[in-house]
């Protein structure tokens, strides 16, 4: 919720003046959370579950989705791909990816 405080100034160095003996601070908490996204991705005929952690106030993760958090892209090697995750939100952290190395299926 929202809070106002009024602090009190301390005096100043000599020369220097007030012109108020107090100051305002006006600022506003929120439930810090953690919500966990699943992206499927599929390897030839094996899919994978690819789970991501965030963690953000619960205004903004409870009606996120996971476009709305990142971009999440994979890069192909020979054997696996790599998932790679770019935040594009500001107000939220990337916990967890798991798994992040998607081995592909040996044909």
């Amino acid at each position: 919720g929202s809070m106002a405080i009024s602090l009190p100034l301390d005096e100043l160095e000599k020369g220097l003046e007030l012109s108020v003996n107090s100051v305002d601070v006006i600022g506003t908490s929120e439930y810090w959370v953690e919500k966990e996204f699943i992206y499927q991705r599929r390897i030839g005929q094996r899919v994978y579950e690819v789970k991501l952690w965030f963690s953000g106030p619960f205004s903004l993760l409870k009606n996120s989705e996971l476009i709305d958090l990142c971009e999440l892209t994979f890069k192909d090697f020979d054997k696996f791909e790599l998932a790679h995750v770019t935040v594009i939100n500001e107000g939220v952290e990337l916990l967890s990816i798991t798994p992040h190395k998607l081995e592909k299926p040996i044909q």
